[in-house]
């Protein structure tokens, strides 16, 4: 225990008085041995005669109830034979001490076996007297120091205690000076035993606990006891914590009350678990899940109000009652499963399964299990949440139904296109070509008006035919029924055919069709026809929603980031009017149809992209785009090269 330091400094076992100096219990002047005799013989200081030797020549009654040995038996023996085998070594310095200084009397303190048994702790004063012609001794006066001495081990013994405890324990006077503090306090506070010894306590509180301070403080000097007062301290370094202080008075020999005795316990810690539990209680019994406790015996030790309303007992009925009344007969192998899985610390996640209710009506209810650990990460519980869903099964059932009947109907209208395809096409391709041999005049000459009313009839009779391929393709994609021929496809030639099929429609328009390829040749593993299609419905739409500038297919190997799989870029880039960023997310969705050029004449059916899109997934890539009002837009299809 750190105390603060006395200002009389301490005496060792060892050490001497000053020359000239006296102790203060006088060694009696005498100069013979019948002297000595006469003067000491009725003294209660227990005192001897001993030679040069230390043979004892002569000793009193005192002496010899000291030792627990009669007067006689003491006269011819050695001082040094009942000395504690760790003092004797001392002893005999401390003779040889007191033969080199005649007459000063020297101090030590020494322990003597008694006879009776045991140990007694001795202080000896020692006067050589050698030099005295019908003396020839040295003196020794004896003082028994054991109940000192063994008050000073019991002192050191409790402040061994206080610095190894775990609780800041500080002593105060009654005016709240501080005079000890241990390391505990020192870990506390912060502060270290120099920097606080002879400060006021105040320092440790903060200013609005003051008025507590003062009134424990009044309390103590009252003889009052304070037990655990849970109260707010100060650190060293401003911050506040959380303490459990108890104080006790601290009185002398006469029972007056000198001081105080204080131990602090930091609880913020455990105050802030605690609140951690408050909150979590607090969830817990707020869940709309029924949240359940048990111990490993399936024994229920906690029931939310959930639970209460989703199996109808209180948790007065519940807890204490084995979970098992939940349990219909036919799952009790169900129980014992997860029961066994989670003794072994496994959690169970989503269990469907059915409980009874307090009336015995059966729920179905998904289940989920984890086990509670203690502190010293033993299982000694499960925690079990149960939700209602006896309503999402019905909704499942009802789906599943609905599903069986959109099958039904998916697959009527599959049938029905498929069926449809035929009797669609084959009339609009005979107009397209009956109307294409009038326009050619080949039965004969036209009129302008004629002319120009067969243009129209073949205009809406490829747009019509436009729209079925598409709607047929769109129902093949959604079907899953495209059917795909992977295979190792040169890319550059797929790139030069299309400039060759778009070129004539995009020089008609009085625009450019560029193309850049890679000097090297690029292959991929792809369904070319598939491929082909995507393209030319990219490349075309830039055509149609272009009215001047150019029209640019680029072909490029991309360099893979690391960890990514290598892919091939194919860009379609306008000059076009751009799309603005609010649109570019509806581009891919079916019947969109929104481009500011699109022609009244030629609105579309808005799957183009959409269908673009849905095959570039199907060949495993995806289409990309960056557009910008008034200066052009980009798509990128990009694919994987393996």
């Amino acid at each position: 225990m750190r105390e603060k330091a006395s200002a009389q400094p301490s005496r060792g076992k060892n050490s001497r008085e000053k020359e000239g100096e006296t102790p203060s219990s006088a060694v009696p002047v005498v100069e013979t041995v019948e002297g000595f005799r006469d003067l000491v013989v009725e003294s209660p200081d227990p005192m001897a005669l001993v030679d040069k030797a230390g043979l004892v020549r002569h000793s009193n009654a005192a002496a010899a109830n000291l030792l627990g040995v009669p007067a006689q038996a003491l006269e011819g023996r050695s001082i040094f034979e009942n000395v504690h085998p760790q003092d004797n070594e001392r002893v005999q310095a401390f003779f040889k001490d007191v033969l080199r200084r005649p007459g000063i009397p020297v101090l030590a303190d020494v322990r003597f076996r008694h006879q009776g048994g045991g140990y007694r702790s001795l202080g000896m004063v020692a006067v050589n007297r050698l030099d005295a012609p019908g003396l020839e001794s040295v003196i020794l006066t004896y003082h028994d120091i054991t109940d000192r001495e063994e008050a000073a081990e019991t002192r050191a013994r409790l402040a061994a205690i206080v610095e190894s405890s775990d609780d800041a324990i500080i002593a105060e006077s009654l005016d709240g000076t501080i005079v000890s503090w241990n390391l505990a306090a020192e870990r506390v506070y912060g502060w270290s035993a120099e920097e606080v010894l002879g400060r006021p306590i105040a320092i440790t509180v903060p200013p609005d606990r003051m008025d507590e301070l003062h009134e424990y403080m009044e309390g103590v000097r009252k003889g009052n006891r304070v037990d655990h007062l849970e109260t707010i301290r100060l650190r060293k370094d401003g911050r506040r914590i959380a303490v459990s202080i108890t104080l006790s008075p601290i009185r002398d020999d006469e029972g007056n009350i000198i001081g105080l005795s204080k131990s602090s316990r930091d609880i913020t810690d455990l105050q802030t678990a605690g609140e951690i539990r408050a909150r979590l209680a607090a969830i817990v019994e707020s869940s709309d899940d029924a949240i359940i406790a048990e111990a490993l015996d399936g024994t229920i030790t906690s029931w939310n109000q959930a639970a209460e309303r989703l199996y109808g007992w209180t948790s007065e009925e519940a807890i204490g009652r084995p979970i098992s009344m939940t349990v219909p007969s036919d799952r009790m192998e169900e129980l014992t499963d997860y029961m066994g899985r989670v003794r072994r610390g496994d959690r169970v996640d989503h269990l469907e399964t059915v409980r009874l209710r307090k009336d015995g009506s059966r729920l179905d209810v998904s289940i989920t299990l984890s086990p509670i650990y203690d502190e010293h990460q033993r299982i000694i519980g499960l925690s079990k949440s149960s939700r209602d869903i006896t309503e999402r099964r019905r909704f499942k059932a009802e789906l599943w139904k609905k599903n069986i009947e959109l099958e039904i109907a998916s697959r009527a209208k599959d049938a029905f296109l498929a069926s449809m395809s035929h009797e669609l096409r084959t009339p609009l391709n005979s107009i397209i070509g009956f109307t294409g041999t009038m326009l050619m005049k080949l039965p004969g000459d036209l009129t302008d008006d004629q002319e120009r009313q067969l243009q129209l009839i073949q205009v809406s009779a490829r747009h019509l035919l436009s729209l079925i391929n598409d709607l047929l393709n769109l129902a093949k994609v959604q079907s899953g029924k495209t059917e795909l021929q992977m295979e190792r496809v040169a890319s550059r030639p797929i790139v030069q055919e299309l400039a060759a099929t778009l070129r004539p429609s995009a020089e008609a328009k009085g625009l450019r069709f560029e193309i850049g390829l890679p000097s090297r040749e690029v292959e991929i593993r792809t369904d070319r026809r598939t491929l082909v299609q995507i393209l030319l419905n990219l490349a075309g739409n830039a055509i149609k929603f272009t009215d001047r500038g150019t029209v640019r297919v680029e072909l490029e190997q991309v360099k893979p980031e690391p960890g990514k799989r290598r892919e091939i870029a194919f860009r379609v880039i306008d000059t076009g009017v751009g799309i603005r960023r609010q649109d570019q997310g509806r581009l891919f969705q079916a019947f969109e149809q929104f481009h500011p050029l699109r022609s009244p004449s030629d609105p579309g059916s808005g799957l183009g992209l959409h269908l673009s899109q849905r095959m570039a997934n199907l060949l495993g890539g995806r289409i990309d785009v960056t557009s910008e009002p008034g200066k052009g837009t980009e798509f990128t299809l990009r694919l994987p090269e393996e």
